[in-house]
């Protein structure tokens, strides 16, 4: 089926979903540093040691599927009070193109089973959406949420340039993608990333910036139920 014949079959009201999130208020002084693709043996939890030393806690987007394998990660990430969002089921751009996006839904079962509480939060694996995604976290009841500051943390493998990507861009109210994980693999080498994480954590204290967790640059649930995670 084409994409044409297949997004065609959806024609969702104007006020069924709302546009992802890219950024929070540009005149407040704080920031949301945010990790995608996990859990990752070991560097999503290394990436958190590095944000306790701080006091800040981050914002991980977890791949469900790699949560079903590993959810001791993110009860571990959550129970030190960082906030887990979903990164959907797969990291696959084509099961935004599949009409209902069953993608999300079981992924919020798979992470409601592993924290207790299913999260308030999404973002669409590559950022990439479609009036489907769209449509299936509103009836989830959760924000879409984008960024406006990226490492390309993938690729390079240097822990001072990817600060520098950040440092060179970040604003009051921005939200940032770095990368704990590889598209679900548990094991991917994110070694870079979490070696610059206080790198990035001294340049924003010397910009006058405060990294806070989504939820409170945004404000909102943490998660959909209460629970202790939230």
């Amino acid at each position: 089926m084409s994409v044409a014949s297949t997004t065609s079959q959806f024609r969702p009201r104007a006020d069924a979903w709302q546009l992802p999130i890219r950024r929070g208020d540009p005149s407040c002084r704080e920031v949301a540093l945010t990790f995608d693709d996990g859990p990752n043996d070991p560097n999503s939890l290394k990436i958190a040691d590095a944000l306790d030393r701080a006091g800040v806690r981050g914002t991980f987007f977890a791949v469900a599927k790699a949560v079903a394998a590993r959810p001791d990660i993110v009860q571990a990430l959550a129970a030190r009070g960082h906030l887990i969002g979903s990164h959907a089921y797969r990291h696959r751009r084509s099961a935004a193109l599949v009409p209902g996006y069953p993608d999300l839904a079981r992924a919020q079962r798979t992470l409601r089973e592993a924290l207790g509480a299913a999260p308030a939060w999404f973002r669409p694996p590559y950022g990439f959406w479609t009036p489907f995604v769209l449509h299936a976290a509103s009836r989830e009841g959760l924000r879409v949420v984008n960024w406006d500051v990226i490492a390309h943390d993938w690729e390079i493998r240097d822990a001072e340039a990817i600060a520098k990507q950040v440092l060179g861009r970040v604003r009051g109210g921005s939200i940032v993608v770095l990368h704990d994980g590889r598209d679900g693999d548990l094991v991917g080498d994110r070694s870079a990333t979490a070696a610059a994480v206080p790198r990035i954590l001294a340049g924003l204290a010397a910009l006058g910036l405060a990294p806070v967790r989504l939820d409170e640059l945004l404000g909102g649930p943490a998660y959909l139920e209460s629970a202790e995670v939230a």
